[in-house]
């Protein structure tokens, strides 16, 4: 066998913060760059580790933006196969629904890998990816695609209502690994030669792995992370997905790639793919590729004054998506009109202050402000964005029949009286 290419990549989150943050445009640069990348390196195998898209159903620029790359990609000349798995923000039944329309794709192999089936040789049958020459028909390696699939159906066998959750998540890690296992055996049974590849999507660390190698909010499976132990030797490489962050694991031979695309304050480091290589002895030498930023994501702590002194020196194309602590005692409105004035590239995605106080625990007497004042406030506190003119407008009249009724029924009630 010579030597096999792939590309790894996954939690693409495509969707995420359509309103707050939109990144339609930035997931467009990444796979955009991303084929001319696979076509470069002369990718063979593409792996997507699961969470394509960051809801169950995604929106049409989403699909659109999925199937596009997909399509482009299957023109490449020397990719053989794209296997996707699911991840836990991906609805299983809509994946699943995807695999008739990819028929239509060139000679390459495109497997949408969903749920876990329920009789063991359909196990075997949907799970066991081979990758194979068009050409030849020559074997080139195997792949364990394993989606991500809840704790409940991976602890069916167990009495787990009875057990702590400790007790439960040791369960669960006895089931995956019986899985793997006789995953390996079968694979190796039928297909003798060639690399053996696992996929997996949930969080898995040794001893050394600092715990800000994982994005924090990230949490499945009882919040508990997997050892390595979890896959028998029999697997030359493991690609898994879920962490955000590039992270290597057991001499390298488990790996993700994380997020190319920041979608939050904890992931303003290098993003990157993982370029694989895999030699005649079913060695593989990983290297990471960083994906070029679309757009700047900016972290900033201090005071208002430094803030936009900093936004100031910036030289910006696109917009600036902005998750500032100002250590001033500034509102947010005051923060943000201070940012549409000196920085209209900007966009402000999150604003905290060290006192962790809401507007109406720091505000004057509610007595001494107007209802507009105190609207105002909380809405950009909210939304991170000064509100309409048109809802100041519905406010004030609203305000004004409120008032107009509050005078009519005092009225009332002394002519009663």
């Amino acid at each position: 066998m010579s030597k096999i290419r792939l590309l790894q990549t996954g939690d693409w989150h495509i969707d995420v913060s359509p309103s707050k943050a939109p990144r339609h445009e930035d997931h467009q640069h990444f796979l955009c760059w991303l084929l001319q990348l696979m076509k470069e390196e002369q990718t063979d195998v593409f792996l997507h580790t699961g969470n394509i898209f960051n809801k169950a159903i995604p929106s049409n620029k989403g699909l659109n933006l999925l199937s596009d790359f997909v399509f482009q990609a299957s023109e490449l000349p020397d990719l053989k196969a794209m296997v996707f798995i699911c991840g836990n923000h991906d609805l299983s039944h809509f994946l699943e629904s995807l695999n008739p329309l990819l028929k239509t794709a060139r000679d390459i192999k495109i497997h949408f890998i969903s749920s876990l089936p329920v009789e063991q040789e359909q196990i075997y049958q949907k799970l066991l990816v081979p990758v194979t020459c068009p050409s030849s028909g020559a074997h080139l390696a195997t792949i364990i695609a394993f989606p991500y699939t809840p704790h409940s159906i991976l602890l069916a066998k167990y009495t787990s209502d009875k057990k702590s959750a400790i007790d439960r998540f040791s369960d669960l890690e006895q089931s995956l690994k019986d899985i793997y296992t006789s995953l390996a055996k079968q694979a190796q049974s039928k297909f003798a030669q060639g690399p053996l590849i696992a996929m997996g999507h949930f969080n898995c660390a040794d001893q050394e792995t600092l715990k800000t190698a994982f994005s924090s909010h990230r949490s499945i499976y009882f919040n508990q992370k997997f050892t390595p132990e979890l896959f028998c030797d029999s697997y030359d490489y493991i690609a898994l997905g879920h962490n955000h962050n590039h992270l290597s694991l057991n001499d390298g031979r488990i790996q993700y790639a994380g997020s190319p695309i920041t979608t939050s304050d904890e992931e303003c480091t290098t993003r990157h793919v993982l370029q694989i290589e895999i030699d005649e002895s079913n060695t593989a030498q990983v290297k990471p590729i960083q994906v070029p930023p679309f757009r700047k994501t900016v972290v900033f702590d201090g005071s208002l004054t430094e803030l936009l002194d900093l936004l100031e020196q910036e030289d910006v194309v696109q917009t600036t998506y902005l998750y500032a602590t100002v250590t001033q005692t500034n509102s947010h409105q005051d923060v943000l009109k201070h940012l549409e004035k000196h920085s209209a590239h900007v966009r402000l995605i999150d604003l905290k202050q060290p006192q962790e106080k809401s507007f109406l625990d720091q505000a004057p007497p509610l007595s001494m402000l107007d209802p507009e004042q105190i609207f105002s406030e909380i809405y950009t506190q909210k939304y991170n964005s000064l509100p309409s003119e048109e809802l100041t407008d519905l406010l004030k009249q609203a305000v004004h029949k409120a008032l107009y009724q509050e005078e009519l029924n005092s009225k009332i009630s002394e002519t009663v009286d």
